[in-house]
């Protein structure tokens, strides 16, 4: 049916595919342990986590990014066993289309580029041959190439928006005013991945003492050139988003289930740390002033309590999150943050809850009410037609 659950069900099956998928592979690499421990990293990661719970894309870029990598990964290793490649080849180029349709370019050069740096640092540029003179490159385009071209015949200049202003200029200037500093996806990283952190310094310590023999560490290098790569890369962009950087997190999840394969009897400093962290940041949350008063309060993000308070003589809350305000005569509308995470009711609630005394009147207009997004090169044209108001850039 038509609900948020619905909306929201592609997130959580790209996530549990990805943990799945990471599985599968790591279990291959270095055992069942470490393949379960990849898995549950990734899931219990705070930004994947999250992310799972919106209707984004994150979540599916980031699996077609890792099945990109891996089945790239799995056809070298075949090709330098003698084996055929013709499969996982095509495979690759199926997984790496299903990137670049979710969100763009990024899901093709960013796997390219790892994949090229991996093999030249570890000296083995040749065995890149099935990728590149295999079918990847075909089922690439096949998957691709059509779309592109009906989409544009339909949509007159969607390749220039799609490739100039999506990439190009949001890559390159603050068009979507979304700068932040360069540092600023290291410390989204450092959260969105704190329960893993002690067990990825271990094995990041691990590789350091080995940076001489790059062949006896090639399949850890292979994550943490992927890691490095996406978080470098996106570290670059004039429109940063805390999501972008999702596709790292399997490479990360990865390098902290590596320890994994040395046993439990090594893993008693990460434990420890891993719970310290947890217990200062949970700590910290909890005597922060708007915590407690969030906690105090409601389930509803601050900026609901703000428009609930705000001075207004009539409101009209619906359950999509979007509250329609009537102040001095005058309609606005201000959209609310929280709700698509968690349940309408709750919303309501809330307002009701801090309504008294106030001249406000509340109610779930859900039924008779709608929002309509238009997205594309002629969305501008489309919408000029059927309202009087003004859309321009200078409006």
């Amino acid at each position: 049916g038509r609900t948020s659950w619905a909306a929201r069900l592609p997130s959580r099956l790209a996530a549990f595919a990805t943990a799945i998928l990471l599985f599968w592979c790591i279990r291959r690499l270095w055992g069942t342990e470490s393949g379960i421990a990849a898995g549950l990293f990734y899931l219990v990661s705070p930004l994947s986590f999250a992310i799972s719970r919106f209707d984004v894309t994150d979540g599916l870029l980031t699996f077609f990014f890792a099945a990109t990598l891996l089945a790239a990964r799995e056809t070298i290793g075949r090709h330098e066993q003698g084996r055929s490649t013709l499969a996982l080849s095509a495979a690759t180029g199926v997984a790496a289309a299903g990137a670049m349709l979710t969100k763009g370019a990024v899901g093709v050069l960013l796997p390219v580029l790892i994949l090229c740096l991996w093999c030249i640092l570890t000296g083995r540029l040749r065995s890149l041959r099935p990728l590149v003179l295999g079918p990847a490159p075909a089922s690439l385009l096949l998957l691709c190439l059509p779309w592109f071209l009906l989409v544009e015949q339909r949509n007159p200049g969607f390749l220039h928006s799609f490739f100039v202003r999506e990439h190009f200029l949001r890559f390159t200037t603050p068009l979507d005013q979304r700068d932040a500093p360069f540092f600023y996806f290291l410390l989204v990283f450092l959260g969105g991945f704190l329960a893993g952190l002690p067990f990825l310094g271990a094995t990041v310590r691990r590789l350091l003492r080995s940076l001489r023999q790059p062949r006896s560490w090639s399949e850890e290098l292979f994550f943490l050139l992927w890691l490095i790569v996406v978080v470098g890369f996106f570290s670059f962009s004039r429109s940063k988003l805390s999501p972008d950087i999702l596709p790292a997190f399997p490479a990360a999840a990865a390098l902290a289930a590596r320890v994994f394969a040395a046993g439990m009897a090594q893993l008693r400093a990460p434990w420890r740390i891993q719970a310290l962290l947890v217990t200062v940041v949970l700590a910290a949350a909890a005597i922060h002033p708007s915590v407690r008063l969030e906690i105090a309060q409601s389930r509803i993000a601050p900026l609901a309590g703000a428009a609930a308070a705000a001075p207004v003589e009539k409101s009209l809350l619906t359950a999509d999150g979007t509250l329609y305000i009537v102040q001095a005569g005058t309609a606005a509308d201000l959209g609310v943050a929280g709700p698509s995470i968690l349940p309408s009711d709750y919303v309501i609630e809330w307002i009701r809850k801090h309504q008294e005394g106030s001249n406000v009147v509340v109610r779930d207009a859900t039924s008779s009410l709608a929002c309509l997004g238009v997205w594309g090169p002629a969305a501008r044209e489309i919408l000029t037609a059927v309202t009087d108001d003004d859309l321009s850039s200078e409006a």
